[in-house]
């Protein structure tokens, strides 16, 4: 068996079980490899989270999902926020000893990381795309 069997999974879409009453489902989950099939996953065999900021996501993600992580000891929660006019935003936060997420960075650039392993997200790539996305919404279908 090769080392890269071993990793753990990233899975979009993913619920994650917590309880009878609690599967939230992030944008991107990180499983250890054993869970990858399960569904729902249990949240102690996440490693990390992603969450993508919507204007009606905002609140949940930033609040009630954090705390339901966080209690559950997932380690690692990644938050993209699209909505700064400036460009995309992505957010690191690590469990601390006190059961609380610390940022860890805060950055517009390219993100890196090697924790849970060694991940790059092209942030300004994402800016570009976003941006393409809504000069495509603001044209007007009847002067094409």
């Amino acid at each position: 068996m090769t080392a890269a069997l071993q990793l753990p999974s990233p899975v979009i879409g993913l619920s994650l079980e917590v309880d009878r009453r609690n599967e939230p489902r992030p944008d991107v989950v990180v499983l250890r490899k054993e869970y990858r099939r399960r569904t729902p996953a249990p949240v102690d065999g996440a490693l990390l989270v992603l969450e993508v900021v919507s204007p009606t996501s905002r609140v949940r993600d930033m609040n009630a999902k954090w705390k339901v992580y966080a209690a559950n000891r997932v380690t690692t929660y990644l938050l993209v926020d699209p909505l700064f006019s400036d460009g995309v935003v992505l957010t690191e936060y690590r469990l601390g000893e006190n059961g609380q997420y610390d940022t860890v960075t805060s950055t517009s650039k390219v993100f890196t990381t090697d924790v849970p392993y060694p991940i790059s997200i092209d942030v300004p790539a994402l800016t570009a795309l976003r941006d393409e996305e809504d000069d495509e919404g603001d044209q007007d279908p009847g002067n094409s």
